[in-house]
């Protein structure tokens, strides 16, 4: 959910260690974005608008030929891009 919003890419090497680190890294920096956020009550108005920014921020964030990510990332791009075509 945090490549909707931010650029990854453009993170100092501490603030990326810090982001892969823990999940509650990255709960709490989307709380700073956002103001609010809960996995539980996912909002999708909040990340609609940025899907596009999320898939390309993955994709340069997938540079393994592995099939699941080793850092921070996902493969959830690939289902993304093949339903919206």
């Amino acid at each position: 959910m945090l490549l909707h919003k931010i650029n990854f890419n453009s993170c100092t090497n501490a603030e990326k260690a810090q982001l892969n680190g823990l999940c509650q890294n990255i709960e709490n920096e989307l709380k700073n974005i956002l103001g609010s956020y809960s996995k539980s009550k996912l909002k999708i108005e909040d990340f609609i608008d940025d899907i596009d920014h999320a898939i390309n921020e993955a994709k340069e964030l997938d540079v393994s030929t592995d099939q699941w990510p080793q850092t921070f990332g996902s493969k959830v791009f690939q289902l993304m891009e093949s339903i919206l075509g």
